[in-house]
């Protein structure tokens, strides 16, 4: 397939020709007319193939069954579309609405057995998000365009590729001198980058050095001129890959060609009192003509385009290397199939000349503000078109691109500009960014990126389509010299894709790979808040502190959808459904409260409370037959906010007091009218929402030394609810123990210990329908299935809960759990993760995986853990045995002057806790007693002689388990979110010191209470407690607060 003939224009009439300002003829017109119209249309059918060949094998490779979610999508066309407009025309009832049955009529008359009954039931229910089981024509085309939009920006988000800043390549480079010049030669696969002193370089296509030419650019001996000694500054460099020659110019006012090879001169073209600062060449590569065309651009402004035939310049025998053929400029012509033209197109230095096949044109660029680009447009034989266009400043480097057609400039004002290089009368767009003067442009075909170089050494990586700027690569890491500044740049399609930036050094980076391993994957690019699960269309929904909604298929694992920016740039701290799972309600941590169509990220409702205090928990209930939306926070308030509202901002309907004196940090509900809050300083209060919101009880978590402990998940027991001896309540939080209440009583059934003694909090629960199996996530990334189907379901039973289970399910804190009704887990993390899990501990797959999973067949799970759990529970155990030997080395050390010690065991290293199970009255208690150990009046242990010793191995041995495994303090400081997106200041959470470190482990120098030091010698004990998220300000610093936990009872 090709393109049709320019018209007027014989092949090979693009060397033979030179533009000239003359203006074309209005035949000329109508002819380019026709064979752009021409050429569109050959183009478009390659594109209609190019995506049919995708299409088919995008079909070829589909193993899982074709879902709802993309099947009435797929199917859909603007045909389809229009008939369906007429259907909703005829069809509908007076009010122009459809019901099911008329819905589901309608698409089998547009699309007959192409959709099934229940996909057909599923659209239904997407498009109709307020319930009202019906549809109109506004509903479902807002719904259709606003999903295909979203779905749009998702992929090409999907294929957007930036480069990977963290694995930068230096390659040793002999430069000594500024590159000038960075190419790569196709022809035998290389990459050449010249300086300005004259070296030349040739690298493999990994960047490895093969060959090596210094003072390439010196004067060599011509008749009748001296032979100078003083090499010139070479200022560009072309590589003619049809004669096999390198052409340099210098500022010796010549331009000189070497053979490839060997680098000896071949021909030196004398240009008189002007020197050549850009060259470049053209060749009709897939035919028989043996002419080249090479253009250069002068101080004086003249762009001269020099046509020679190959073997009349270049004849097969080379010149002997003491005996360089010279010709002056203006002689040239002499020999035969020569011909050269000049022109005066700028008024100032010509900084760069291309030649576009594409346009059948030569641009050209100068420092000019008068004449700052001219573009040369051949409109038949041997006619050119001219135009020249004024930019403040002069333009210093141009660019084009295919695809999408555009041509870029920059220069000293700093702006990249985006011109339609078929009426270059002015800009369609602009784009700011640079601090400094543009120096070079380049564009990556691949995503339609321009990619821009600055005096200051910035990068910049620029959305052509989208005019935003995606990316900026400073590579400070390396000193650039002589001149501090990078002086070239290049990007490259092959080999997947490399960024070359060079100064003396060069610098190669390359493209970040999309395709994710199995257990390297991340299901968001921040900290996840919460991952909620939909019965109805099997799907769960997760949001992270990007403000960033993501729509999964649970049967598959992958994206169906993505909104961005729910709540701008504030974090999502708390989202729910409604009964019917339809509609999304998320708050944020400025206050604000919104509800969405998360099919098609269309935003339905905003709810005021009247305050910007941070929303920490939504509910959806009926109260008294009525749909309500309850809301608590920071505010210390219970809002009811009428979810039947058709206005699109809705106010509180009841406004009440939660009776809490800390802030609430997590509510649930009772049917028919029972609400449980807890809040950060331990109390759970009760009350009766039926009633106005009055207090029926209160429970408090009491610790036995006294310390704080935050209450941070509440659940409710809603099958006991009807047994008034069992407990229907169960709490977590801070300092890891699970306490089962009798809310009828008000009294504590149990407490236990849900983490295995290990010092961390649990702030996540989830419950099955037959509120037998409870599955925990602690701050570590560990989950526990529990038995509860025999816990206190009588008054002091004494019964335990069974643990069935325990996993590590990921590397940081859990923070969001899931308990699905075909009986598997989904948990989120702030590990920026979202899993599925069997309740037997099998590992299904994270979410956004490449490979996809079919929930029913479990040959498709993953084999083995995710990646980045093997690695730490790999770096733990090497910390621990570390710390175990710097142990032992110690006790050897200090036998004689610590003969009392006790003897060495595990228990040096992870502390001993001796459990007991005491019934006192009602309640069954988990005690933990400390081993015995001198203690400082804070509570610490103490260490004397050879053991301060000890201490110090045992921090050495901490700090190397951090660096191994970095805890949620070091990686959550230092991420991007907390550092710039974070504008607010949040308190810590409520976390308790361990009651015991064993001898060794504490690295403090005392303390007492929750502010005591302490450490722990592998990660997770301290920093993993934290509740995600949180901020701590001390001055005018932002630090999160180290706080730990333990005190079991």
């Amino acid at each position: 397939m090709s393109l049709p003939p320019i018209p007027g224009m014989r092949p090979g009439d693009a060397l033979s020709s030179i533009p000239f300002s003359k203006p074309a003829v209005k035949d000329a017109k109508q002819d380019l007319r026709k064979f752009y119209r021409e050429a569109g249309q050959v183009l478009g059918r390659a594109k209609a193939g190019e995506v049919e060949l995708k299409t088919n094998k995008q079909d070829q490779d589909r193993t899982l069954k074709d879902t709802a979610d993309y099947r009435s999508e797929r199917e859909m066309n603007l045909a389809n579309f229009r008939d369906l407009m007429a259907v909703f025309k005829t069809e509908s009832t007076d009010d122009g609405k459809l019901s099911l049955a008329q819905f589901k009529s309608a698409f089998a008359v547009v699309f007959g057995n192409g959709l099934t009954d229940t996909q057909m039931s599923l659209l239904f229910c997407q498009v109709d998000a307020n319930m009202d089981e019906a549809v109109d024509w506004d509903e479902f085309s807002t719904f259709m365009l606003l999903r295909a939009e979203g779905q749009s920006i998702m992929r090409e988000q999907a294929e957007t590729q930036l480069f990977d800043e963290t694995s930068a390549r230096t390659p040793a480079s002999p430069h000594k001198d500024m590159v000038i010049r960075i190419s790569w030669l196709d022809k035998v696969g290389k990459y050449m980058t010249c300086g300005r002193d004259g070296t030349v370089c040739f690298w493999s296509d990994r960047w490895k050095m093969q060959r090596c030419f210094s003072n390439v650019g010196q004067h060599h001996a011509v008749p009748g001129d001296p032979v100078k000694s003083k090499s010139p500054w070479i200022h560009d460099c072309a590589f003619l890959p049809n004669v096999n020659k390198i052409a340099l110019s210098s500022d010796d006012h010549a331009i000189t060609f070497y053979d490839f090879t060997t680098m000896e001169p071949h021909l030196r073209l004398d240009l008189h009192d002007t020197v050549a600062l850009s060259i470049s060449f053209y060749y009709e590569a897939n035919s028989d003509s043996d002419t080249t065309m090479l253009l250069y651009g002068t101080d004086s402004g003249h762009i001269s385009v020099l046509s020679f035939a190959n073997k009349e310049l270049f004849p097969p025998t080379p010149p002997p290397s003491d005996h360089v053929p010279a010709y002056l400029v203006d002689t040239i012509h002499k020999v035969p199939g020569t011909t050269l033209w000049k022109r005066k197109a700028h008024g100032d230095w010509a900084l760069q000349v291309e030649y576009f096949h594409d346009l059948r044109s030569i641009v050209s660029c100068s420092a000019d503000p008068r004449e700052s680009l001219v573009m040369a447009t051949m409109t038949g034989a041997k006619k050119w078109r001219v135009v020249a266009t004024s930019v403040r400043k002069g333009v210093n480097a141009f660019a084009y691109s295919k695809f999408p057609l555009a041509l870029l400039t920059g220069g000293t004002d700093r702006q990249i500009r985006i011109w339609n290089p078929h009426r270059l009368t002015r800009p369609t767009a602009s784009m700011s960014g640079h601090t400094s003067p543009i120096t070079s442009i380049t564009v990556n075909p691949l995503s339609g990126q321009a990619i821009s170089l600055s005096v200051d050494k910035n990068v910049k990586i620029w959305d052509i389509r989208k005019q935003v700027c995606l990316q900026t690569i400073v590579p400070t890491f390396i000193e650039h010299r002589p001149e501090n500044t990078l002086s070239s740049l290049y990007f490259n399609v092959s080999n997947g894709g490399k960024l070359i930036a060079a100064s003396s050094v060069v610098v190669v980076y390359g493209l970040a790979d999309k395709v994710q391993h199995r257990g390297a994957v991340k299901s968001h690019e921040a900290p996840v808040r919460a991952a909620l699960w939909n019965t109805v269309f099997e799907q769960v929904v997760s949001g992270c502190d990007a403000s960033i909604i993501n729509v999964w298929n649970a049967t598959t694992g992958q994206k169906t959808f993505r909104f961005a920016e729910v709540h701008e740039k504030v974090e999502i701290t708390a989202m729910a459904f409604d009964t019917g799972c339809r509609r999304l309600i998320t708050g944020g941590r400025d206050g604000t409260m919104r509800v969405w169509n998360f099919h098609n990220g269309q935003l339905l409702q905003e709810l005021i409370k009247g305050d910007n205090a941070e929303v920490t928990s939504i509910l959806y209930i009926n109260l008294k037959n009525t749909p309500h939306i309850v809301t608590t926070g920071w505010n210390r308030l219970i809002q009811l906010f009428p979810a039947d509202s058709d206005g699109t901002k809705v106010y509180p309907t009841m406004t009440m007091s939660a009776a809490h004196a800390d802030d609430v940090l997590t509510m649930a509900f009772c049917a028919p009218d029972l609400l449980a809050t807890g809040s950060y300083d331990g109390e759970i209060v009760l009350s009766n929402l039926g009633g106005a919101g009055v207090v029926v009880g209160r429970l408090k978590v009491d610790d036995p030394l006294g310390r704080r402990v935050s209450v941070d998940k509440v659940l409710f027991l809603e099958q006991r609810t009807h047994s008034p001896r069992a407990a229907d309540l169960i709490s977590s939080g801070s300092d890891g123990i699970l306490r089962f209440w009798n809310t009828r009583e008000l009294q504590l059934y149990l407490e236990q210990d849900a983490t295995e003694e290990r010092p961390e909090g649990v702030f996540s629960m989830a419950v099955d329908a037959a509120n037998t199996v409870l599955v925990t996530g602690d701050t570590a990334g560990f989950l526990t299935v529990w038995d509860i189907r025999g816990t206190c379901l009588e008054y002091g039973d004494g019964e335990e809960m069974r643990s069935v289970h325990t996993f590590r399910a990921h590397v940081r804190s859990v923070v969001s759990l899931e308990l699905t009704d075909m009986g598997v887990i989904v948990s989120a993390s702030t590990d920026c993760t979202v899993r599925m899990w069997t309740l037997q501990g099998d590992y299904i797959g994270t979410f956004g995986q490449s490979t996809p999973w079919d929930i029913t067949n479990p040959s498709t799970f993953a084999p083995t853990k995710p990646q980045e759990i093997v690695q730490f529970e790999s770096d733990t155990a090497d910390a621990l045995s570390q710390a175990q030997a710097s142990r032992l080395e110690g006790d050897t050390m200090g036998d004689d002057s610590n003969s009392g010690d006790d003897p060495l065991d595990s228990t040096s290293i992870v502390p001993p806790i001796h459990s007991s199970n005491t019934t006192t009255g009602r309640t069954t208690t988990k005690t933990c007693s400390p081993p015995k150990t001198a203690e400082s009046p804070g509570g610490r242990p103490l260490t004397t002689g050879s053991g301060s010793d000890v201490a110090a191995a045992a921090a050495a041995a901490a700090a190397a388990a951090a660096a191994c495994s970095p805890t949620y303090r070091t990686w959550y400081a230092n991420s991007h979110f907390a550092t710039s997106r974070l504008t607010h200041r949040r308190r810590p959470r409520a976390l308790l010191p361990p009651i015991h470190l064993g001898r060794g482990a504490g690295v403090g120098n005392g303390g007492s209470g929750s502010g005591g030091g302490g450490g722990f010698p592998v990660g997770g004990g301290i920093f993993h407690c934290l509740q995600p998220y949180e901020l701590g300000d001390t001055g005018n610093t932002m630090i999160l607060r180290a706080g730990k936990t333990g005190g079991r009872r």
